[in-house]
């Protein structure tokens, strides 16, 4: 995969301004060729010029392009003469995916005249001819780019979703190379959003050779890997062998089990560690765990130097198919869950099935609840494989299991694409049973019950509702019940005082304009959202729930 985007083109094509916004977007770092130049020459490009010469500042570039191969998902403006030589040509070949802006002689002249700088190689004679000649001179060159992006009539704006389209469609035919096997790793799909496009893969045997998943994302040199402390002997130990082996620095930290540690305490505690081991913006974290290490690192990453790339290597079916997904992070406070968090989407999920064979039948429960809940709100096609092979999904037989997986992310994924932030109300649809569960999870302290056993009696609870309200038919919601049911997972709960769940329910985060968004079913396979659910009706269900 492409690591870096590198802009070329002339004077005043809007380079700089342009390679920020663009950085911004897909949350990479930015580099300013000429900026850096000027910073260790402690003099501006028209100083070098006039006190050195051309050639020598064309050496200084040379050397700063040469250093390129060490950077990783950077967006990169470079000189506009930069591209002229062979050598910096290679090394932005190499390592980039080049960018040429392009505009005509009268909006350059034009744009230049408004920025009041002084270009030394157009400041002397006319600026309109002098434009024209280094063009013409230099046009061969920036035809060699990978892309070109004529920025005379587009705003700064447009002309970044330009690039950013452009370096998806290489992207894409960079997954056709691996799919006709000129490249070594295939995604299973890529979630593209409006901050950031990633790939994800799903498959067997990811841990043992995770070094050229690496590759595949740009991530070469060091990673920061936060796990569950459980996987110290197993996962952990064969991440750690894999990296060692192909000489990346992997620094480890371990969190104690449990849904209690996904707090602002442990988030400190990772700050603190990432301070010490002089973590920068161009580090990388890598979750290696459940739902409660991708969030709790995710949040890290988001907020920690005000950004930093993350990597989800979930190994808990339930943050396969749900938490590794879709850059939702949070930590939880005592009133209730995931109060406070950010949207930071991962550069790449990496879902290793052989993972799986680790886990429980109770664990494994858990995570095809959150699985079962994609095939209720979104398709009734992946609803009817559970109710039709549930016996060799529960086995997790590879024939099934690695399809239903794919497609359960896949459903997720293509929400998340839509409604990346939760503004369009689409996301919303993902939280079917999560209203109810949440605050089973919370009312129990995050003690009792697995986060996909909440929202199974959650989807019961919002299941309910839905025929109470003459949504949901009585025979649709046996068919919710019996699938529940096949996959062991529990349709009522018990030693949690009812009022503590309805309390905590108030602090949903799908509450707006005080009302609660509930999900609700009127079919398999068709949501809808309604703010009008009578609070006797959800106290009586809630306490209804309790044997």
């Amino acid at each position: 995969m492409t690591s870096n985007i590198i802009l070329t083109g002339f004077s005043g094509t809007g380079k700089s301004h342009i390679g920020y916004i663009v950085s911004q977007m897909m949350r990479w770092d930015f580099m300013d060729t000429d900026d850096e130049l000027t910073k260790r020459a402690s003099a501006t490009i028209e100083e070098i010029f006039k006190n050195y010469g051309e050639s020598k500042f064309r050496q200084m570039e040379k050397a700063l392009i040469s250093e390129f191969s060490d950077l990783s998902n950077f967006v990169i403006s470079t000189g506009g003469g930069a591209i002229v030589d062979e050598e910096n040509y290679k090394y932005m070949k190499e390592n980039g995916f080049i960018v040429c802006l392009e505009a005509k002689a009268d909006t350059i002249n034009a744009r230049i005249k408004q920025q009041h700088n002084v270009r030394p190689l157009i400041s002397q004679g006319d600026p309109h001819e002098r434009i024209n000649q280094l063009k013409s001179q230099r046009q061969h060159q920036y035809a060699m780019s990978d892309w070109t992006v004529h920025t005379d009539h587009l705003t700064p704006i447009q002309v970044a979703r330009e690039i950013i389209r452009a370096w998806e469609i290489r992207q894409d035919q960079i997954y056709e190379q691996v799919r006709l096997g000129t490249l070594s790793q295939v995604p299973s799909f890529t979630v593209s959003t409006k901050s950031l496009s990633y790939p994800v893969f799903v498959n067997y045997g990811i841990l043992t050779k995770i070094t050229e998943y690496l590759k595949f994302a740009g991530v070469s040199d060091q990673v920061f890997v936060i796990s569950d402390e459980v996987l110290k002997d197993t996962h952990l130990a064969t991440l750690k062998l894999s990296l060692i082996n192909a000489g990346i620095d992997c620094k480890t930290f371990l969190v104690r089990s449990g849904e209690h540690n996904k707090s602002m305490e442990t988030a400190q505690a990772i700050y603190s560690w990432l301070v010490e081991n002089r973590a920068e913006r161009s580090s990388t974290l890598l979750a290696l765990g459940g739902g409660v290490i991708g969030d709790l690192t995710g949040f890290v990453a988001a907020t920690f130097l005000r950004g930093l790339k993350v990597i989800q290597v979930p190994t808990s079916l339930a943050a396969m198919v749900d938490a590794s997904i879709g850059g939702k992070t949070a930590v939880n406070l005592p009133e209730a869950k995931n109060l406070v968090g950010a949207f930071h989407q991962p550069i790449a999920v990496y879902a290793d099935l052989d993972t799986l064979k680790t886990l429980s039948s109770r664990e494994l429960a858990s995570g095809w609840a959150e699985a079962i809940k994609h095939g209720l709100i979104l398709d009734k096609d992946l609803f009817s494989l559970f109710e039709t092979r549930y016996q060799d999904i529960t086995y997790m037989s590879p024939e099934i299991s690695e399809h239903i997986i794919s497609r359960s992310m896949e459903i997720k994924a293509r929400v998340i694409e839509q409604d990346e932030r939760e503004t369009t109300g689409r996301r919303i649809l993902l939280n079917y049973g999560h209203t109810i569960g949440h605050g089973l999870e919370a009312a129990s302290r995050y003690g009792t019950l697995l986060h996909g056993e909440a929202v199974s009696i959650g989807m019961m609870g919002a299941g309910i509702i839905s025929n109470r309200m003459g949504l949901l038919s009585s025979g649709n919601l046996d068919r919710q019940r019996s699938v529940l049911k096949n996959f062991n997972l529990p349709l009522e709960y018990s030693s949690i005082d009812p009022e503590d769940i309805l309390k905590a329910i108030q602090l949903d985060k799908k509450i707006a304009s005080k009302k609660i968004n509930w999900v609700l079913l009127e079919d398999i396979g068709k949501t809808c959202i309604r703010t009008d659910v009578p609070e006797d009706l959800v106290k009586e269900i809630v306490h209804s729930l309790c044997n």
